[in-house]
């Protein structure tokens, strides 16, 4: 069996610098708070698999403080716009088999980046495309430029992403939602949700 390493993108979460839409209605500080129960609550389940979890993170001074808080190993996000943050991320933890994910989705379930490391057996590429027309995961089994030049932040992330993955056999999960808005978090207050973001969410009621 190839090794299977998930990766899972972070921001430190400081007031004022984390989730920035939501703090516009919730306050810098709280905000931050919400944010950093998704980040605990997504390692304490992504942790039960059988993968090699790894937190990347930003700032690069924040390592270590990551690694103490989660004590599971952590990496600087490389330089450079989003595509270049994700392939070097990719890149370091081939070969095998690698799928990366965001940290705005406490809800995500373990299944999730499960089914996309079984996608990989057949395919080169796995999508998990969001309502918003990007993606919360992308795995691979070997660097492949699919990034370079990407315009970001937009609506037609995936489907610009897929266009470039034409020359590969590419597999695309359910569509789901990250946690961009309020509106978002008042969904998230219907779902099961893992003990640190239910917390945060009942402080906020």
């Amino acid at each position: 069996m190839p090794m299977e390493t998930l990766l899972m993108f972070a921001r430190e979460p400081i007031p004022g610098q984390v989730k920035t839409r939501l703090a516009a209605r919730l306050g810098a500080e709280p905000a931050a708070r919400l944010y950093g129960a998704f980040i605990s609550d997504l390692v304490e389940t992504m942790q039960a698999g059988p993968h090699r979890l790894v937190l990347v993170v930003t700032p690069a001074d924040a390592v270590p403080r990551f690694s103490a808080w989660y004590g599971v190993e952590t990496w600087p996000q490389a330089d450079g716009d989003l595509g270049c943050r994700m392939a070097a991320a990719l890149s370091q933890a081939l070969p095998g088999k690698a799928v990366l994910i965001g940290s705005d989705l406490p809800h995500m379930p373990l299944s999730r980046p499960r089914s996309a490391f079984a996608a990989l057996d057949d395919h080169d590429v796995v999508l998990g495309s969001t309502e918003d027309g990007g993606y919360d995961l992308v795995g691979m089994k070997a660097p492949l430029d699919i990034f370079s030049g990407m315009r970001w932040s937009h609506a037609a992330v995936l489907s610009d992403t897929l266009a470039r993955c034409t020359p590969y056999r590419t597999q695309v999960l359910e569509q789901t939602f990250d946690v961009d808005d309020f509106a978002d978090v008042r969904r998230l207050t219907t779902m099961p949700l893992g003990r640190h973001t239910r917390r945060a969410l009942d402080n906020l009621a």
